[in-house]
């Protein structure tokens, strides 16, 4: 890309140092909706939720509201407590936000709670103790792939 490549430092994701912080105390110490406050019903999640985010797709951000819309109601039909996290600001974005907003009004859903973010550990936190991720972020390929099959960050 035009660099000197002596001045180059290949350093990886630094968020793979706080899922290794965590390593050590990754129980969940916190009440995520007392302490984020956030958006929906009190969810009963303490014996087990999913934590769900999605991203509107920016080759196919005219789609947003459509997918997001069917991740919603499928997340609604399978009914566990959900702690739903709002989308990134990339293209589309106005269209995922516009159908988690349309959707919260209009279905009122008994098994979500919405944040817009969580400090780095909390959120890390929250992830390692969750029955499963749900969407398209890249937590769940970089942070989570550290997590629960055994590696050596994550345990």
């Amino acid at each position: 890309m035009g660099e000197n490549p002596q001045k180059v430092i290949k350093t990886g994701c630094p968020s793979i140092d706080l899922v290794y912080q965590i390593n050590c105390n990754g129980k969940l110490d916190f009440d995520p909706i007392e302490k984020y406050g956030g958006v929906g019903v009190e969810l009963n999640w303490k014996s087990g939720y999913v934590v769900a985010m999605q991203h509107p797709v920016t080759t196919a951000y005219k789609e947003a509201k459509k997918h997001i819309t069917e991740t919603l109601f499928a997340l609604k039909k399978l009914n566990l407590p959900t702690f739903w996290f709002w989308p990134n600001v990339d293209a589309g974005s106005d269209g995922t936000s516009n159908g988690i907003r349309t959707f919260r009004e209009l279905e009122q859903p008994e098994n979500f709670h919405f944040f817009k973010n969580m400090e780095p550990l909390d959120f890390l936190k929250l992830l390692k103790n969750a029955k499963a991720l749900v969407g398209n972020s890249s937590v769940g390929l970089r942070e989570c792939s550290h997590g629960p099959s055994g590696s050596k960050y994550w345990r």
